[in-house]
């Protein structure tokens, strides 16, 4: 089971200024999001293990190579 307090801690441990994932949603926005979020996020993952079950999308990640020029 996920408690709110793993959840807190977990959160707060996450780096900051990182790139946005897939859904538009950057770690300061889970991070910053309230108490209220951090509930919501246990109740869904509780249910998650609860039901044994992951939605298909529930994972999925984008990769896009950047180019840099080390000369300008």
């Amino acid at each position: 089971m996920v408690d709110i307090n793993i959840m807190h801690d977990c959160v707060h441990k996450m780096k900051d200024n990182k790139a946005a994932g897939y859904d538009g949603l950057s770690s300061e926005h889970i991070k910053y999001g309230g108490v209220q979020l951090l509930v919501h996020l246990c109740l869904l993952f509780n249910a998650l293990i609860a039901y044994s079950f992951v939605p298909d999308d529930f994972c999925f990640g984008m990769i896009m190579p950047l180019l840099k020029d080390k000369h300008g």
